[in-house]
């Protein structure tokens, strides 16, 4: 017991980095609690680019895309000057300007009956340029759909490819809008705070549980051991009791701040949900810790601890997805995150919070639950092993050393 004390008290001395790594990071994630979620106040407000067409065809397909804009965007009757052009754009009374060539609606004609590329208009583009590009956008997409219709009619006639074009865009099908926001508000909210803290909990269990590990493999700290009456497994069982005590209450200290911070928002959650995704962050810090453990047998100072704490935690919350949807991130990201333990406590989480049902997520829950568990017994056997390799090493040399004197 006197040695779990010490480990305590060599934590204490070690408070900054408790204050600065956790409550310092848990805190601001406290924001993700209370302010309101984006989406979710009720209003929509569209939005239309402003859009010239210069029409130096004078065709039906010419006719047709100006009629086209026109419904779409605010049409913006511009004159055929280069001049006026460049002013308007310039002074942002458009955001793009359509120019239609000469013989263009023929020229479409010939490609759809060649089964060619539709031939492209000159756009020349404002100051806000992602307007102008929807734009653009929407007017090729017509002309390709006038392409398409002349392409099965088979005949020349522009003004009946022009009108199947209008009806193909003007056929939608039946949208029903659900206000989903505020019933999953508070629980996806809470969701982000508990993932927001994979890189606090992972540095703060790493570097402070580590240190107080390493102080206890310091040389003069076991040879003062060697020589009391305790055993070295009650000794090391001792500091790692201390370290596993200090793992729970960072996990302890994140969980509370969750609850007294987000009380509003955990009404949109079940106890079960709540309970689940506090259970998977304490899952996730078994990982750390076995990773504090392992650093610690290979007897780690504090800045090596401090440089290994904050790269596995910043990669562990960048696999997980909290920076950037791992959807928008290439395959092979994608599947190197499956080998993080960040990607499965956040796979835990959206399984957890979305939906009340846990037992139809039971699959993907328990799956989330064996891989952290698995990273954390992988990391410690590593650990072992590692430690066990240098001490044969060392104790060979020893012996050498002895045969060679």
């Amino acid at each position: 017991m006197s040695t779990f004390r010490a480990a305590l008290r060599v934590a204490a001395r070690h408070r900054l980095y408790f204050f600065i790594y956790l409550a310092c990071l848990s805190l601001l994630g406290v924001f993700l609690l209370i302010l309101p979620a984006s989406g979710q106040s009720g209003s929509h407000e569209t939005f239309d680019a402003s859009v010239a067409v210069i029409d130096r065809d004078g065709s039906e397909v010419s006719t047709g895309l100006a009629r086209r804009m026109d419904a779409t965007a605010d049409l913006v009757c511009l004159d055929d000057d280069e001049r006026a052009i460049q002013d308007a754009l310039a002074q942002s009374v458009v955001d793009a300007v359509i120019v239609v060539p000469e013989g263009f609606g023929e020229s479409l004609m010939q490609a759809a009956r060649e089964g060619a590329g539709v031939p492209d208009v000159q756009v020349a583009y404002g100051t806000d340029t992602l307007s102008g590009a929807l734009a653009a956008n929407e007017a090729t997409s017509w002309l390709s759909l006038v392409a398409r219709a002349a392409a099965l009619d088979g005949a020349d006639d522009q003004d009946a490819a022009v009108r199947a074009a209008d009806s193909a865009v003007d056929a939608q099908a039946t949208v029903t809008v659900a206000d989903v926001g505020a019933a999953e508000g508070g629980a996806s909210r809470f969701a982000s705070y508990l993932g927001y803290n994979t890189y606090s909990l992972f540095v703060t269990i790493v570097v402070c549980v580590g240190l107080v590990m390493s102080r206890f493999r310091d040389q003069r700290v076991r040879e003062r051991c060697d020589v009391s009456p305790q055993r070295p497994g009650r000794l090391n069982g001792g500091a790692l009791a201390a370290g596993a005590v200090l793992a729970l209450g960072a996990w302890a200290w994140v969980a509370l701040v969750g609850m007294v911070f987000g009380g509003d928002v955990l009404h949109d959650a079940s106890a079960g949900q709540v309970a689940v995704g506090l259970a998977a962050m304490l899952a996730y810090c078994l990982t750390p810790l076995a990773l504090a453990f392992a650093l610690s047998r290979l007897n780690s100072g504090e800045q090596l601890l401090n440089a290994v704490g904050n790269i596995a935690g910043l990669a562990c919350m960048f696999f997980g997805g909290n920076l950037m949807p791992l959807e928008m991130m290439g395959s092979g990201v994608q599947a190197f995150a499956l080998f993080t333990p960040g990607y499965w406590f956040i796979d835990a989480l959206d399984g957890a919070f979305a939906t009340r049902d846990l037992a139809a997520v039971a699959g993907r829950l328990g799956t989330d639950f064996a891989m952290l568990a698995l990273f954390a017994v992988v990391t410690a056997l590593v650990g072992f092993a590692v430690a066990r390799a240098r001490t044969q090493r060392a104790v060979g040399s020893a012996r050498l050393a002895s045969r060679t004197v």
